[in-house]
């Protein structure tokens, strides 16, 4: 076999990679701008991309996307995949974090017993407060009050989880 015959790329893998840079250009119109801007892409691909976010017609928007895949496959896209992946993996995190400070509220508000296994995880947390805010939840919840004590007993959960992740 020669060197052009090992180079040279089928049809259909040409399809595919087009196909897999247009999936990323329409992953990476759901980005924020700061995410954007962390991708460093050229910035004819990012005016293409505000572009796209501006349209509302759905076969413009369609046509929006081929064209900013034909741009990213002129582009060398190594670091903005390796960047992508990061964003991706960063909001998998909070999500996760986000979760279980949800699942830390509502089982100290269920099981009060479940303060000391809080302390136990978390030292440094400030005990007279958290007891403060459970028994306030509590009583809210029963008394069908707005939750206010329970999003602020989030807020701490959050806070102290964050702080000890540090």
């Amino acid at each position: 076999m020669s060197n052009n015959q090992q180079e040279e790329i089928s049809k259909t893998q040409l399809k595919k990679q087009s196909k897999d840079i247009t999936s990323f250009g329409q992953a990476i119109t759901l980005l924020n701008q700061n995410q954007l801007e962390q991708l460093n892409l050229p910035s004819d691909i990012n005016n293409a991309i505000e572009d796209y976010k501006k349209i509302k017609s759905l076969s413009a928007k369609k046509r929006q996307l081929l064209f900013i895949g034909r741009l990213l496959r002129s582009t060398d896209l190594h670091e903005a995949f390796i960047q992508y992946e990061a964003i991706k993996n960063h909001s998998q995190l909070a999500n996760q974090q986000f979760h279980l400070v949800e699942q830390w509220r509502d089982k100290l508000i269920q099981s009060p017993d479940a303060i000391t296994e809080f302390i136990n995880q978390f030292p440094k947390t400030d005990v007279q407060q958290l007891r403060s805010l459970i028994k306030n939840s509590i009583n809210e919840i029963e008394k069908n009050k707005p939750l206010k004590s329970s999003r602020s007993l989030f807020k701490i959960i959050q806070s102290i989880y964050s702080y000890s992740r540090e």
